[in-house]
C-alpha cells in the first residue's frame, strides 16, 4: 500500500492539506556560501534550525516561520566559526537568532512558490523573496520535502 498522498489541487498545484507543519530537524538545512578575501567560497550552515509553515485553506494566506540559532554555525573550522560567532559577524551574544517571517506567498506554476517575508540578521530586517520547490515525490502522509533558496542575499 502507498504512503504516497495526493493531496489538494489548486489551480494545477499539488497543495498539502491545510495545517501545521512544523520543519524537520534532520532534514532541515540552512547553508550559505561567503566570498573569502575575494579569492575563494567559505561555505557555511546553521544546524539548529526550528521553523513552522502553516498552511492555510486559501494558500495565499499560507505563511511561514523560521529560527535560526546564530551559535550553531558551521564551516568545517572551529577558529573561523569562533569567529563567526564573535562581535566582528553574528555577534550570538546580542544576536542569538536570525529569522525569517513570511509576508506573502506566491504560486508561480505547479510544485514553485515565492516566498516573500522578513529576514532579520543581526537585528536588521530586510525584505527577501525565497524560491521553493515542493517536492511533490517525497509527499507522504506526515511529510512533504522541498527546497527553498535565496541567491544574492546581503544583510
Amino acid at each position: 500500500m502507498s504512503q504516497i498522498q495526493e493531496g489538494r489541487v489548486i489551480e494545477g498545484i499539488a497543495l498539502p492539506e491545510p495545517g501545521e507543519w512544523q520543519l524537520d530537524p534532520v532534514h532541515t538545512s540552512v547553508e550559505f556560501v561567503a566570498r573569502h578575501l575575494m579569492v575563494s567560497k567559505v561555505r557555511g550552515r546553521f544546524t539548529n534550525v526550528q521553523g513552522t509553515i502553516h498552511v492555510a485553506e486559501d494558500p495565499a494566506e499560507s505563511w511561514v516561520e523560521v529560527d535560526i540559532d546564530t551559535a550553531s554555525v558551521e564551516s568545517g573550522d572551529e577558529k573561523r566559526d569562533e569567529h563567526l560567532r564573535s562581535s566582528d559577524f553574528f555577534d550570538v551574544e546580542r544576536y542569538p537568532q536570525i529569522t525569517f517571517k513570511s509576508t506573502r506567498v506566491e504560486g508561480e506554476s505547479p510544485g514553485h512558490f515565492l516566498v516573500h517575508g522578513d529576514l532579520t540578521v543581526h537585528g536588521v530586517t530586510r525584505a527577501v523573496s525565497l524560491e521553493v520547490d515542493d517536492q511533490a515525490v517525497l509527499r507522504q502522509r506526515d511529510r512533504r520535502g522541498g527546497d527553498a533558496r535565496r541567491t544574492r542575499a546581503r544583510a
